[in-house]
């Protein structure tokens, strides 16, 4: 599990963790964890933008986490993330 979600999931601050991820079958023992964690799943792709403007409704702040894949492939997946967000009515990006 990575740092970052393990440090996500151990505030109790957080009323509500939503959790956004590309659907991936890879990834179901992840995703099971985060769920017993009591996190919601949603599934969007920041490299399809059009994806994500139902997966932010309701948010207030979107915290990214997006790895370096394919960040320098000409094409910016976490700037589709940005660009959505407002849109959907979030308040605060906070950029990985």
């Amino acid at each position: 599990i990575h740092g970052r979600g393990k440090l996500l999931l151990n505030k109790s601050a957080f009323k509500n963790l939503i959790i956004c991820f590309k659907k991936d079958p890879r990834k179901k023992e992840l995703l099971d964890y985060y769920t017993s964690k009591g996190a919601t799943i949603v599934h969007g792709d920041v490299e399809k933008p059009e994806t994500l403007a139902n997966v932010f409704k309701g948010i207030d702040l979107v915290v990214s986490v997006l790895s370096g894949s394919g960040m320098y492939s000409g094409t910016s997946p976490e700037l589709n993330a940005i660009k959505a967000a407002p849109a959907s009515g979030v308040k605060w990006f906070v950029p990985s």
